[in-house]
């Protein structure tokens, strides 16, 4: 697998725009925590834990038919807690703000 830098992976989030929030934050979300994208989709704020600083995933969203479904990760180590610093945990809450 290819990972980026860190030095890369600044020079792709300068590119999103201020007005881009929701973006800056899912990519943001998805570098630091290596969560899929169905993941990322399914997370609801019940999900994060202010009192633990974590992510609970065990859920993912995909599409079947059409339909956007909501189900269980297609293996058990799918299931975990993914644990966040303070930078992204404030991001969140930020995020929680705009919606």
């Amino acid at each position: 697998m290819n990972f980026w830098t860190p030095e890369q992976f600044k020079a792709f989030i300068n590119l999103i725009g201020e007005d881009e929030f929701l973006f800056k934050t899912f990519y943001t979300l998805a570098y630091l925590t290596g969560m899929r994208r169905g993941e990322i989709l399914a997370l609801t704020w019940n999900d994060v834990s202010e009192i633990k600083k974590e992510i609970s995933v065990y859920k993912s969203l995909s599409y079947i038919n059409k339909e956007a479904v909501i189900q269980m990760p297609k293996t058990k180590m799918g299931i975990r807690k993914i644990s966040i610093n303070n930078q992204l945990f404030d991001l969140l809450q930020e995020w929680k703000k705009e919606q």
